[in-house]
């Protein structure tokens, strides 16, 4: 079965498949070929297929998940996180011929558009392009993962921060409808970045008010109260370890000084665990989201959180 040619341009695509065996790889080329790919690019080690992903660019890739999965949703969150890619928001189906439960979460929470069961179909394979050309998610981003949305139609809109889906470039409809506003230019993809960022922080900053939340309430998940509290006092350092990262890639000096009371903070949560050190964690934490958030009054949040947190030090050494 060929995608209509009349409607898509297939041919100005290009697609990079990575398989280690070398009959799948050979049936895979054939299939997608078969629909109208021309530009297929196929791959037996993983090494040269992230190179033509990250530095030549691809329009859609096609990854076997199952060879080595550890080091296959490495790369595919590398590509979506960090930002060497050209397109770290080129669409990713993966395949796997034994798509487990742990399988299909590891290849989802990388950041994968789409899984395939195989052995697969020339019908299944055309629909499943056919719905990244047309009816493709939109990207959703939390404290660990950026790439399309999982969520239900009626939770995709739940979210008390209101940051929503952010619509990211997609080079392959560009490339095979001609849909330049889909095109993943230089600017397309620099302005859907900054808004990743954005929302990053915030949800770093919404994991802090979580996790403090968590201790505050005594939930241990089964765990020892004092493992529990310090496995999150680890957790909310690395958050505020990232928050500070990466905010010194954008435009909010006043918030480094927010990390930096944070920091201190933590240090003498994990000897002193007073509650009101938890309070002053917590109003940092609303400050940063009510900052990057450009809500009203931001500025005096930020102010007295270094002010009231500063003041209570003063006043506990001095006793």
């Amino acid at each position: 079965m060929q995608i209509d040619n009349r409607k898509y341009s297939l041919d100005k695509a290009t697609v990079v498949l990575f398989h280690p065996v070398d009959h799948t790889r050979s049936m895979l080329r054939s299939v997608v070929m078969g629909l109208g790919f021309t530009q297929v690019n196929d791959f037996s080690e993983l090494r040269p297929a992230r190179n033509a992903i990250v530095d030549r660019g691809a329009d859609l890739v096609l990854l076997d998940i199952d060879s080595d999965n550890r080091a296959i949703c490495k790369m595919i969150r590398e590509i979506r996180i960090e930002n060497h890619s050209a397109d770290p928001f080129v669409p990713i189906i993966g395949f796997s011929w034994s798509p487990d439960i742990r399988m299909i979460n590891h290849g989802m929470e990388a950041g994968i558009d789409d899984l395939v069961a195989m052995p697969v179909s020339h019908k299944l394979i055309h629909d499943r392009i056919v719905t990244l050309i047309e009816n493709r998610k939109g990207f959703v981003v939390t404290s660990s993962y950026v790439g399309p949305d999982r969520r239900s139609p009626g939770r995709s809109q739940e979210d008390e921060l209101g940051l929503g889906n952010i619509i990211v470039p997609n080079n392959l409809r560009f490339k095979v409808t001609g849909d330049r506003e889909a095109m993943a230019s230089t600017a397309a993809v620099a302005e859907a970045r900054a808004s990743i960022d954005h929302h990053r922080l915030n949800r770093y900053a919404q994991r802090i008010s979580w996790l403090i939340g968590q201790i505050r309430e005594g939930k241990t998940e089964g765990k020892p109260l004092a493992l529990a509290t310090a496995e999150r006092h680890e957790e909310i350092g690395r958050m505020i370890e990232n928050i500070a990262f990466d905010l010194r890639m954008q435009d909010h000096p006043e918030l480094l000084e927010i990390t930096d009371s944070m920091g201190r903070l933590l240090d003498i949560l994990q000897t002193s665990p007073r509650p009101q050190f938890y309070d002053f964690m917590l109003l940092h934490a609303q400050a940063t989201i009510a900052t990057l958030m450009e809500r009203e009054g931001a500025k005096e949040m930020v102010n007295a959180a270094l002010q009231e947190t500063s003041d209570y030090l003063d006043r506990i050494q001095a006793a």
